[in-house]
């Protein structure tokens, strides 16, 4: 295989990959949008005394409020959610 072979399979394979990476962003912003902010808006999220310190804090209390909410995400999609949070608003390392 040449050098050049390698490169364009390498980007197929990253063209590939790139729906699951947006549908995932667009899915996690989405189920955030539709179930989250009807209850507090993101602001929340940035205030100067939010309780999130960690990523584990983080998914401790996106999934606390999933359940008190009533919402039944799998575990697939609370990931999302957490992932869209934490790109977008925390910056928190895993």
């Amino acid at each position: 295989m040449t050098k050049q072979q390698l490169q364009i399979r390498i980007v197929s394979l990253m063209f590939l990959a790139l729906p699951i990476t947006v549908y995932g962003e667009d899915r996690g912003r989405m189920l955030y949008q539709n179930h989250c902010v009807a209850c507090h808006e993101s602001r929340v999220h940035i205030r100067e005394a939010r309780k999130v310190k960690t990523y584990a804090d983080l998914e401790q209390f996106a999934r606390r409020f999933a359940g008190l909410a009533g919402v039944e995400w799998s575990d697939a999609d609370m990931i999302l959610v957490i992932e869209y949070l934490n790109r977008t608003h925390y910056k928190l390392q895993k």
